[in-house]
């Protein structure tokens, strides 16, 4: 298979590449761009690699840093303009915490509530087709699920054998 089925529709390319390298990943036949997060250095560049490739073949991914949280609207249309995609297949929460006054803090209550709506937003409008989750706990999927309207498509996990993550 060269491809996986998301959740709400659509194919996840087994194969992909980030964002600083979406040229040569695209060239050497990736069909996935993972780009970074709304102030990624190489969103431009990627943009311009996948409107050569062309658009409709490439599978176009990007994530929601921590501390984009209240903002994922602007977060969104900074990636979209910096890239010139249109739209994003797939949106991802890099990780279920939150910046506050400097530091890093476990997402607190109702916030992540409040991201994920706003991210359903982004899908009703047509900006994102799916979105995703990466890095998140079980306890964090399931606190998700239990508000979500718009299912998360992915959950993204680190997994090696230095980080069994057996559940």
């Amino acid at each position: 298979a060269k491809d996986a089925h998301i959740v709400g529709g659509g194919r996840l390319p087994y194969c992909g590449c980030d964002g600083s390298v979406a040229a040569k990943g695209l060239a050497a036949g990736a069909t996935h761009v993972r780009c970074g997060n709304s102030r990624d250095s190489s969103l431009k560049s990627a943009g311009e690699a996948i409107a050569a490739y062309g658009r409709e073949k490439v599978f176009v991914s990007a994530k929601l840093s921590p501390d984009e949280h209240a903002r994922v609207g602007e977060a969104v249309a900074a990636i979209l303009a910096a890239t010139g995609v249109g739209y994003l297949d797939l949106f991802s929460i890099e990780w279920p915490v939150q910046h506050k006054q400097g530091t890093t803090e476990v997402d607190g209550e109702g916030s992540l509530e409040a991201t994920w709506e706003a991210l359903e937003k982004c899908v009703s409008e047509g900006t994102v087709k799916a979105l995703g989750l990466a890095n998140f706990s079980v306890p964090a999927v399931e606190r998700l699920m239990k508000v979500a309207k718009v299912k998360p498509a992915v959950n993204e996990v680190e997994l090696h054998p230095l980080l069994a993550q057996r559940k």
